[in-house]
C-alpha cells in the first residue's frame, strides 16, 4: 500500500491510520538549500537539520503514513511544520512562475481616497526564504528588478504578527500577507497554487509609497483645514465689522427717527376734518381717547384713532352694513395720508430695539395702531381673528344684523304708505296739490291726532294698519272709484271725494234706471197687455208700486222679479193645465160622438150628473173626475151602444 500523500503545506489524511495530522515536509541540508521529503534518504542518512529551530531531523519513509521529517530525539517537534512547509513551498513556487499579484494600493485619510497603483502582476528576479533582516525573519523575500525587495508573508495558521508589522513600517519594508489558512486543508495542489499566485486574499503589510501617498493626503488635509480655519476667521471677521457696521447704521437711523418724530410734534396741527371733529364730539369715550401713544402721525391721537373707528369700527348706516375682516397692513395703509412719509414703511427689529431701549416710551405708528385694536378688542368693539386679523365683534353682528332688519321692516312700510301717497297725488289735478307738501306731512300730527305718519311707521302697530287702509281708500277714490272717507288724514282730497259723491250718483241713476227697465221688460213678458195696469197698483206687501220698489234698489228689483216669476209659473200651470182639460173634454166629445145621437150629445155633455156632483164637461177639470165622467156616460149610454163607445 502507498502511503497518503500530503498537501504543499504537509497536511495528509490520516483518517485510515489514526486521525489527521501535519507534518515537517521540509529540511535544510548542509550546504543550506533545502530538501523535500520525497527526495530524502530514509533515516539520519537524508542528513538534514529543521528549518525552523535547527534540530536535527529524522525522514521517516514508512509505507503505511505519509513521509515527513521528524525531530530527532522524539517529542512533538518544534511546531512550526505547516508555517515552514508553506515558507518552502510558497519558495518553490515562486521560483518556478516568477510573478505574483498584488493588492491595490490605495491611501486614505479622513474621507480622502487615492489609489497609488492598481492590483497588478509583478515579476521579480530571485526568491530567499527566511532570511534575517535585522530582527525578524521575512517568510519570503522577493528581489525584483530594480533590486528594491518585497517581503512575502504566508498565513496558514497565524497573522503576521503585530510587532513585525510594526518594524517592517518602521523600516520602511514593502511587505505582503497572502492569507491561505481557508485552504490548509486542501488536497489539490494546483488550487493552492493558483491560491497563492493570484486568487487568495492579500493585503498590504507595508508600502512607503502607499504611506507616502497617506502622509501628502494629510499634509493635504492639513492645509486645507489650515485654509478653512483661515477663511472662517475672514468671515467672521468679516462678521464682526458687518455687525459693527449694521449696530452704527441701526444707532444713526434710531437717532433719525427720534428726531424726527419730536419735530412732527412741534409742527402745527391742520384744522380736522369736520366729520371727524363731529365724531370726537359725540363720542363717549368708545372710540377715541384712548392711551396708546404713536410717534410719526401728522395729525393728533383721537384724530388717528377717529379715522380707523369710523372705517374699521363704527356702521353708521346698518342698511348697507357688510361684515368684514381686515389686517393691521389695511389700517396702516388706511392712515397713510397722516402718517409721515419717514415713518410709512415700519423699520426693522434691530431698529426698534435699539429705540426701544433708549426710549421704552416711543411708539411706531404701526405699534400704536396694533395697540389700539388691541383695546377695542377688550372693549368688545372687534374681535381678532388670527395673526393680525381683526373683524366687528359676534355680538355687535348680530345687534347690527337685528337692528338692519327692523329698519328694512320700516323701510318697507315707508315704501308702502309713501307709495300711496304718492299714487293719490298723481292722480289729484296739479291744481288741488299746489299747496301740500308731502314730507311736511310726514312730519305734522295727523288732524285729530298728537302723532305723526312718520311715527306710525315706525311703530309698524295697528295705527299703521289702518293708515294704510284709509290711504287705500282714499288711492281709490282719487283714482276715479266711488265712495266716501271720513277721516282724509290730511289730505287734499275735498274735491276728489265730491267727484266720487257724483259718480255715486250717477251710477245709482242708472242703477235705477237698469233696474226699472228690467222690471218692465220682465212684467211685459209676463203679464203682456197687464202690465200697465199692474204698474200703477200697489203691493200689498210692501204699500208702494212695483216700478217704485224695484227703484228704491236691488232688493226691491229682486223681489218684483220674484213676484213676476211666480206669476209666470202660476201662468204657465194654468196654460198646461187647460190645455189638458181641454184635451180631456175633446177625447170625451169624440166619445159621446160615438155612442149618443147627435140631438142628445150636447145635454148629455153639460147636464148635470149626481154621481159626479156636476156635468162630464165640468168633471174633466181633472184626470179623476174625467175618469169618472166616462163611467157615468156609460150607464147613460143607449143600450146596444152601452159599452162600444168607451171599450
Amino acid at each position: 500500500m502507498q502511503p497518503p500523500a500530503a498537501n504543499p503545506f504537509g497536511y495528509v489524511d490520516h483518517s485510515a491510520f489514526s486521525g489527521a495530522g501535519v507534518a515537517l515536509a521540509w529540511g535544510e541540508q548542509a550546504d543550506g538549500q533545502v530538501l523535500h521529503i520525497r527526495d530524502a534518504r530514509r533515516g539520519l542518512a537524508c542528513e538534514c537539520i529543521c528549518p525552523a529551530c535547527g534540530a536535527r531531523l529524522v525522514a521517516k519513509k514508512g509505507s503505511k503514513i505519509a513521509h515527513y521529517f521528524a525531530h530527532y530525539g522524539g517529542g512533538s517537534g518544534c511546531g512550526c511544520g505547516p508555517e515552514t512547509n508553506a515558507h518552502f513551498w510558497a519558495k518553490q513556487v515562486l521560483i518556478e512562475r516568477m510573478a505574483i499579484w498584488t493588492p491595490p494600493a490605495v491611501a486614505t485619510a479622513r474621507g480622502l481616497r487615492h489609489t497609488v497603483s492598481p492590483a497588478r502582476w509583478m515579476t521579480f528576479d530571485d526568491v530567499r526564504s527566511e532570511r534575517r533582516l535585522g530582527s525578524i525573519v521575512p517568510d519570503i523575500v522577493l528581489i525584483l528588478p530594480d533590486s528594491r525587495e518585497l517581503i512575502v508573508e504566508i498565513r496558514v495558521t497565524h497573522p503576521c504578527g503585530d510587532e513585525k508589522i510594526a518594524l517592517l513600517n518602521e523600516k520602511g519594508w514593502a511587505a505582503i500577507e497572502v492569507d491561505l489558512q481557508s485552504l490548509r486543508t486542501c488536497e489539490d495542489a494546483r488550487i493552492i497554487e493558483q491560491a497563492l499566485l493570484e486568487v487568495a486574499p492579500r493585503t498590504w503589510l507595508c508600502n512607503p509609497k502607499r504611506d507616502r501617498a497617506v502622509k501628502g493626503l494629510q499634509d493635504k488635509l492639513a492645509a486645507n483645514e489650515a485654509a478653512r480655519l483661515e477663511k472662517e476667521r475672514r468671515r467672521l471677521a468679516a462678521e464682526q465689522k458687518k455687525r459693527d457696521d449694521e449696530v452704527r447704521s441701526v444707532a444713526r437711523k434710531g437717532i433719525a427717527l427720534i428726531e424726527a418724530a419730536t419735530a412732527i410734534i412741534q409742527l402745527p396741527r391742520a384744522p380736522l376734518d369736520p366729520e371727524i371733529a363731529d365724531f370726537i364730539a359725540r363720542d363717549e369715550g368708545d372710540y377715541v381717547g384712548f392711551n396708546t401713544g404713536g410717534d410719526g402721525f401728522l395729525v393728533s391721537r383721537n384724530a388717528w384713532q377717529a379715522r380707523i373707528a369710523m372705517r374699521f369700527a363704527c356702521v353708521e348706516d346698518v342698511r348697507t352694513f357688510a361684515l368684514e375682516s381686515f389686517e393691521l397692513d389695511n389700517v396702516r395703509e388706511y392712515l397713510e395720508a397722516v402718517i409721515d412719509p419717514r415713518f410709512r414703511v415700519p423699520p426693522g427689529e434691530a431698529v426698534r430695539s435699539w429705540i426701544r431701549e433708549k426710549l421704552p416710551t416711543f411708539r411706531f405708528p404701526d405699534e400704536a395702531i396694533a395697540d389700539y385694536l388691541d383695546l377695542l378688542c377688550m372693549g368688545g368693539i372687534l374681535e381678532d381673528t388670527g395673526i393680525a386679523g381683526y373683524t366687528l365683534a359676534s355680538d355687535r353682528v348680530v345687534a347690527i344684523e337685528r337692528r338692519e332688519r327692523h329698519l328694512r321692516e320700516i323701510d318697507r312700510r315707508e315704501e308702502t304708505a309713501l307709495g300711496l301717497v304718492d299714487q293719490i297725488l298723481a292722480d289729484l289735478p296739479p291744481s288741488e296739490i299746489l299747496d301740500f307738501d308731502a314730507e311736511h306731512w310726514c312730519d305734522a300730527w295727523l288732524p285729530g291726532r298728537r302723532t305723526t305718519p312718520t311715527e306710525i311707521i315706525a311703530e309698524g302697530t295697528k295705527d299703521y294698519t289702518d293708515l294704510v287702509a284709509t290711504l287705500r281708500t282714499i288711492a281709490s277714490i282719487a283714482s276715479g272709484s266711488e265712495g266716501t272717507i271720513v277721516n282724509r288724514l290730511g289730505l287734499p282730497i275735498d274735491e276728489a271725494c265730491e267727484r266720487a259723491r257724483a259718480r255715486t250718483r250717477q251710477r245709482l241713476a242708472r242703477e235705477e234706471a237698469q233696474r226699472l227697465t228690467q222690471t218692465r221688460d220682465a212684467a211685459k213678458a209676463t203679464l203682456g197687455s197687464e202690465a200697465a195696469a199692474w204698474f200703477e197698483c200697489p203691493l200689498d206687501q210692501h204699500n208702494a208700486t212695483p216700478l217704485a220698489l224695484a227703484g228704491s234698489g236691488e232688493a226691491g228689483l229682486l223681489f218684483v222679479l220674484d213676484l213676476l216669476s211666480e206669476e209666470r209659473s202660476r201662468r204657465e200651470a194654468a196654460r198646461l193645465h187647460e190645455e189638458e182639460v181641454a184635451r180631456r173634454r175633446a177625447a170625451l166629445r169624440e166619445q159621446i160622438k160615438r155612442a149618443f145621437p147627435p140631438d142628445h150629445r150636447e145635454l148629455v155633455l153639460t147636464a148635470y150628473a149626481r154621481d159626479l156632483d156636476c156635468s162630464p164637461w165640468a168633471a174633466c177639470d181633472t184626470e179623476d173626475g174625467f175618469v169618472a165622467a166616462q163611467r157615468v156616460l156609460v150607464q147613460l149610454a143607449p143600450k146596444g151602444s152601452r159599452r162600444r163607445p168607451f171599450a
